[in-house]
């Protein structure tokens, strides 16, 4: 298993490290820059726009507003309705010219050189600078060891799965010398049968692979059986039991158990007749019920989805025929566990026609019916299509 390989291997400092810096951008947000600028477009006279963007620069610096001359003179359709804001910036999202301007400003309200770029000239003025944020390299080391640890155990599984098919194989006589070399360990299941059993046993692969002639007969090794994608075994076999018949000794609590049963459903089926048989002469159930030293439940009116009764005795109850006037309609049925349920319905109601659930529940019916109806159909159409044309089916291709 990976878990059980956790322990064997290491994970060195400076691979803590090296994937800190390899997965920074999962732990940190890097520093960003809050930035206006003023974009005169070279045209076809670089010349004459660089003076004017100095001549911009020069008022800002005797006073005058940055925001108001941005929206008075800036080329940038983006951002001079805004006074020239361009938000937040990280690196890696400008030209390099702008970005090296734009960060090699120290201070908000510092305002860079003029910077020629493909769109023109620019002139950046720093509005605030958001420091980069996030969890340092201590604070993420134990989440980052635990996941290069288990990429580490994963890529040994997958190592030892390989080796331990190889080494299964080529020595079939035990599995202890392949455990040993590989640092693996050796477990004993208990008991188990082919069609069932408990811990690594309840698995059907397992099971089919120990019972196989390879290891019960050959007394070989299994193959390599992958549980899932994190757990893999090799079988051998340590005891072997063939089927036999069971003692009446091993067996006599279980016969006795089911005789009791037996018994039991004798006398609730017995019970149920004397109740039908009461109601038949005229007595009402709960008198009927009571003679048998029965308790009645009255649920009173219910529906095909009712919760308050038992799903088969439910089933039972609108199974039964509609109960003629003042005797009720008597069934009964096993609910689980060697229990009879004695149902008795003594009135059917037909719903009302604005029942939004009954109506749900018809409209479901029909088309329960009318799938059947459509399946029974094609099965006699490709029936006569059968009797009638010449097919043969290959049964080993389906």
């Amino acid at each position: 298993r990976v878990d059980d390989l956790l322990g064997r291997v290491e994970v060195s400092e400076e691979e803590l490290k090296s994937r800190y810096e390899e997965d920074k951008d999962r732990y940190v947000t890097p520093e960003q820059r809050n930035a206006s600028h003023i974009l005169i477009s070279s045209g076809d006279d670089a010349d004459a726009a660089k003076e004017e963007l100095e001549a911009l620069k020069a008022r800002i610096e005797a006073g005058e507003s940055f925001a108001d001359l941005a929206k008075a003179h800036s080329d940038d359709p983006g951002s001079a309705a805004q006074g020239g804001d361009l938000g937040l910036v990280a690196r890696g999202v400008m030209v390099k010219p702008f970005e090296d301007a734009l960060f090699d400003l120290d201070e908000a309200g510092d305002l860079s050189d003029l910077v020629e770029t493909q769109f023109g000239f620019h002139l950046i003025k720093l509005d605030a600078i958001q420091a980069e944020q996030g969890r340092s390299f201590d604070e993420t080391r134990l989440e980052i060891e635990t996941v290069l640890r288990e990429e580490k155990a994963e890529s040994l599984y997958s190592e030892l799965v390989e080796q331990l098919s190889e080494m299964a194989y080529e020595n079939p006589e035990n599995l202890s010398d392949t455990a040993a070399a590989l640092e693996l360990t050796v477990r004993t299941s208990g008991w188990f049968s082919q069609d069932s059993g408990s811990g690594i046993s309840a698995d059907r692969d397992v099971r089919r692979a120990a019972f196989d002639n390879v290891v019960v007969q050959d007394d070989e090794n299994s193959e390599v059986i992958e549980l899932d994608d994190n757990t893999a075994v090799v079988l051998r076999k340590n005891d072997y039991r063939p089927a036999a018949q069971k003692s009446l000794a091993d067996v006599r609590d279980e016969i006795k158990a089911q005789l009791a049963l037996d018994k039991a459903r004798e006398q609730a089926v017995a019970v149920t007749e004397a109740i039908e048989a009461a109601v038949e002469d005229g007595k009402t159930f709960a008198k009927a019920a009571k003679v048998q030293g029965l308790k009645v439940e009255d649920h009173g009116s219910i529906k095909r989805d009712s919760r308050l009764l038992d799903a088969q005795a439910l089933r039972a109850a609108f199974a039964l025929e509609r109960p003629s006037e003042g005797e009720p309609s008597v069934a009964s049925v096993s609910v689980g566990g060697g229990n009879v349920v004695i149902v008795a319905v003594s009135e059917v109601a037909e719903p009302a026609a604005d029942d939004a659930d009954a109506a749900a529940e018809k409209a479901a019916i029909k088309a329960q019916l009318k799938s059947f109806r459509g399946r029974a159909e094609l099965f006699a159409t490709l029936r006569d299509i059968r009797e009638s044309t010449d097919v043969k089916l290959y049964l080993d291709r389906l």
